[in-house]
């Protein structure tokens, strides 16, 4: 990107993060400022109620929790909305534009319908994806990734089920099988047996199919594993879908300061994500 076009890029971005952090501090100040009235008026009615002493307190206690969060907000924080809804679809452009991929782009997806044609995640698993993105290779062939926050929490504890990409290929399978390295299989109207187990990875087929799992999935998983040894990994095909979900926990999820090295590790960043997609597509149809 030339530097008069990172400039102005850089300059909305940066306007963006300051519109957000603006409106957020606005909400704080607002509820704030409730609190505090509900003090005062506590204050006055006391006087004549000694029982409703505590109550004041409780609002005070409150009024200055409240205000120091929204100090801290004003100096610290930081949106994850202009990177998605924004930076990305620019750098996505310029990407374009220099022809070195073909993707559309849309943030904040509503869909979910596609969690549940390989049951990778149970439904009680909340999932929040932060954008998709299309993938068109050279080959023709198209992948959809999603950036995906996938949860359970029973109100106490939150288990993280996958912080990372989402990635779905139209591929013909012979079998419903998952390749895992946490949880069980929840893919309606099939039952799966678990066929191989270690600390890192679990194994399952389709009970009614009684054939191995290709040994190209496992190669694939390889792959998977060799991004992130330490993260969570999954691998699910069944009839033409063929989905892996990886964690990711050092991508960006928002940016403090648009400089030309932070714009630079992003777009190669979703490059990085397109040559994963054609590594993952090779090994399905080559061997």
């Amino acid at each position: 990107m030339e530097n008069y076009l990172f400039n102005q890029v850089a300059s909305e971005y940066h306007s963006r993060l300051r519109f957000y952090r603006h409106k957020t501090v606005k909400v704080m100040t607002i509820i704030s400022a409730i609190v505090l009235i509900m003090s005062i008026i506590f204050w006055f009615v006391q006087k004549t109620n000694n029982e409703l002493f505590p109550l004041f307190i409780v609002f005070i206690v409150i009024f200055i929790f409240l205000a120091l969060i929204t100090i801290m907000l004003s100096r610290t924080w930081i949106s994850e909305k202009p990177l998605f809804e924004y930076l990305i679809p620019k750098v996505i452009e310029d990407i374009s534009a220099s022809g070195e991929a073909t993707i559309t782009y849309s943030p904040y997806p509503k869909e979910r319908e596609f969690f549940e044609n390989v049951g990778i995640f149970h439904k009680g698993v909340t999932k929040y994806l932060r954008y998709k993105m299309e993938y068109l290779s050279q080959n023709h062939f198209s992948t959809t990734i999603y950036d995906c926050y996938a949860y359970v929490s029973n109100g106490k504890t939150t288990t993280t089920m996958l912080d990372g990409l989402y990635y779905c290929f139209e591929i013909q399978n012979p079998q419903a099988f998952q390749l895992r390295s946490w949880g069980s299989p929840a893919l309606k109207g099939i039952k799966f047996n678990k066929v191989d187990s270690s600390d890192k990875t679990k194994v399952y087929s389709e009970i009614s199919i009684q054939k191995p799992i290709e040994n190209k999935c496992f190669q694939i998983y390889q792959l998977m594993r060799a991004s992130n040894p330490k993260g969570i990994q999954y691998l699910g095909g069944y009839k033409n879908q063929f989905d892996i979900a990886i964690s990711q926990p050092k991508r960006f999820k928002r940016m403090k300061d648009l400089t030309p090295e932070n714009y630079r590790l992003l777009k190669a960043s979703i490059l990085d994500n397109c040559i994963f997609a054609e590594n993952v597509y090779t090994h399905l149809t080559e061997y």
